[in-house]
């Protein structure tokens, strides 16, 4: 009775350390629904856009429907637009502006879909190789079938085996996809992409840099307070020291992204100049070099996939063919 109570009790403890990986599992599947919602919100922002440029005012259920955007854009792009209408302010560079980033997302992550696409496709096959293999030993390999409940056994192990490979080939795909980040600071480049185009909106309507930064940062905060301490809640603020090791490299963009935008704030209050085309030039600059990191870490994937196939799958098949065979020699009276 103890011994029954103590396997339940590590089965049930077993399946609650597994809940975060089927969690990551069912959001990977599920992430054509987050593209499809981005395309979504494009064409929405696209279709205010086209009636603006027509020279007529869209209802205001048409400005409501920002609210059904994905997180963190349904804030980020209703709080700006609200703020230009009140003021007066030109609405159509801003529209043109997230209308571009949301493309950017969505064109973003189907080129890292792609390219991951052959990792996938190896753990694909690395899951459904050990059941072929065993059907195919058990159909064609004599003696095997008179042992069905050993074989079974020996197949259901290795299959055990490929799923280890099965997993860790979709951790490595889904890390390469967001360049090492962190599984809790993954978001960080979306909230960052809608932070700054709140920040340039809140320019565009005739706020200060620093005001319109201090504005930004305290919705940034509601989301990635890391991240926010890291950037500082004002632009005269004393920067943080980003050390090498302590973040990723992709990390590192994002946080040197709000070092390099403050000091342009910076200089150009310092100087008296307008800094709009500073700080785009430099959010331009830092997005390109975030995805050239992750570009990197997916071209490396295919090779980094090959560890989990020599260390699971093929030891997998071995033991499977081994006792497969050893299975037939004793049943055909070989000792």
């Amino acid at each position: 009775m103890f011994l029954w109570t103590l396997t339940f009790l590590m089965v049930f403890t077993g399946g609650r350390e597994l809940v975060p990986l089927g969690r990551r599992v069912l959001l990977f599947l599920k992430q054509d629904r987050g593209l499809d919602a981005l395309r979504e919100a494009a064409a929405r922002v696209r279709g205010l856009q086209e009636l603006l440029e027509s020279g007529l005012v869209p209802d205001e259920s048409e400005w409501n429907r920002i609210r059904s955007f994905p997180a963190p854009w349904d804030r980020m792009i209703g709080e700006s637009l609200r703020e230009l209408r009140s003021e007066g302010a030109p609405i159509l560079p801003t529209l043109e502006r997230m209308h571009r980033a949301l493309l950017d997302q969505v064109e973003f992550t189907l080129e890292s879909k792609v390219k991951s696409a052959q990792a996938l496709s190896q753990a694909h096959i690395a899951l459904a190789l050990i059941p072929v293999f065993s059907f195919v030993l058990y159909l064609f390999l004599p003696g095997v079938a008179n042992a069905g409940r050993i074989f079974f056994l020996l197949a259901a192990f290795s299959t055990l085996l490929s799923s280890f490979a099965y997993l860790w080939i979709l951790a490595l795909a889904e890390n390469a996809r967001f360049g090492n980040v962190p599984v809790e600071n993954r978001s960080w480049s979306v909230s960052v992409q809608a932070t700054m185009e709140r920040m340039f909106a809140l320019i565009s309507s005739g706020r200060p840099p620093d005001q319109a930064w201090r504005i930004s940062i305290r919705e940034l905060l509601k989301f990635h307070p890391a991240l926010a301490q890291m950037w500082g809640a004002q632009v005269w603020d004393p920067f943080l020291p980003v050390q090498r090791g302590e973040h990723s490299e992709c990390e590192r963009i994002l946080v040197l992204l709000g070092v390099e935008i403050r000091r342009s704030i910076q200089s150009s209050l310092i100087e008296g100049r307008g800094c709009m085309d500073r700080l785009e030039s430099i959010h331009r600059t830092s997005f390109e070099e975030l995805k050239t990191r992750v570009r990197t870490e997916l071209n490396l994937l295919p090779n980094r996939c090959l560890k989990p196939l020599f260390l699971f799958v093929l030891p997998g098949v071995m033991l499977l063919l081994t006792g497969s065979l050893w299975l037939s020699f004793q049943e055909s009276g070989f000792e």
